[in-house]
C-alpha cells in the first residue's frame, strides 16, 4: 500500500527523478510569525584602565509574547593602550530578573528598520540594547549568571587580540533563549592598570513566538 505524504496545504509531496526517488526537503528558519531575524556589530575602545567586572554593553529582553534566540555571537579584544598591569578579558553573562534596564553609555536605535535582516521582518522587541566608550554602564536591576557563557582573554601587550565565538547553527544545537525580563551583560572581567582596549561584538538572532 502506497503512503503519501501531504503538506499543510494539502498538497502530495513529490520526489525527485524517476530513478532515485529522493524527497526534496528545504530546509526553513525557525518559524518567526510577528517577529524575524536580526543582526548587529558594537566596536567600541574602553576607558582607560577598566575595572573588574566594568559593564562595557549590556541588552535586555522586555517581550512576553516572542523569544529572543542568540544563533552567533563574536566578541574581540584587540589592546589599543598596553597595559602595564592585569590581562585584558573580555566575557557575556546572562542576566535573570533583568527588570530595570542599565543606564549611561549610548543607547542603540531600535525603531524602523533597526538590526533587520529583511525589510519586512517586524521591528526588534528588544528593550535595550547600549554600550559605552568611557565611563562604565552602571547596572539596573538584574542577577548574572555566575559564570559567563562566553569569554575572550589576550595579553597586555600592543596590538595583541583574541576573539571567541558562539555559532548555534546546526539543527541539533540549542541557542541561547531570553524570555521576558532577562538579558545579556558584557564586562571586563580583571583590573587593567593603565591599558585601553577594543572591543567588539557581534550577534545574530531571532525574535520567535515559541521556541
Amino acid at each position: 500500500m502506497a503512503i503519501q505524504i501531504i503538506g499543510n496545504g494539502g498538497t502530495v509531496a513529490e520526489v525527485d527523478g524517476t530513478t532515485w526517488r529522493a524527497l526534496r526537503v528545504t530546509d526553513r528558519p525557525t518559524e518567526f510569525g510577528a517577529g524575524g531575524y536580526y543582526r548587529t556589530a558594537i566596536s567600541q575602545l574602553t576607558a582607560a584602565a577598566p575595572a573588574a567586572g566594568a559593564n562595557l554593553a549590556s541588552l535586555r529582553w522586555t517581550s512576553g509574547s516572542l523569544l529572543m534566540l542568540i544563533r552567533y555571537l563574536q566578541i574581540t579584544i584587540n589592546v589599543s593602550t598596553a597595559s602595564t598591569a592585569g590581562l585584558p578579558q573580555f566575557a557575556g553573562y546572562v542576566a535573570r530578573a533583568y527588570t530595570v534596564t542599565d543606564t549611561g553609555g549610548t543607547a542603540a536605535t531600535l525603531s524602523g528598520n533597526s538590526f533587520k535582516k529583511r525589510t519586512s521582518h517586524g521591528g526588534t522587541s528588544l528593550g535595550d540594547l547600549r554600550y559605552t566608550a568611557a565611563a562604565t554602564l552602571t547596572a539596573g536591576t538584574r542577577t548574572l549568571d555566575a559564570a559567563p557563557f562566553i569569554t575572550t582573554t589576550t595579553n597586555i601587550a600592543l596590538g595583541s587580540t583574541s576573539t571567541a565565538i558562539l555559532d548555534i547553527d546546526g539543527p541539533g544545537d540549542h541557542p541561547i533563549v531570553l524570555a521576558q525580563n532577562e538579558g545579556l551583560v558584557f564586562q571586563n572581567v580583571t583590573a587593567v592598570t593603565a591599558g585601553v582596549y577594543q572591543y567588539t561584538i557581534n550577534m545574530a538572532w531571532a525574535e520567535v513566538p515559541a521556541y
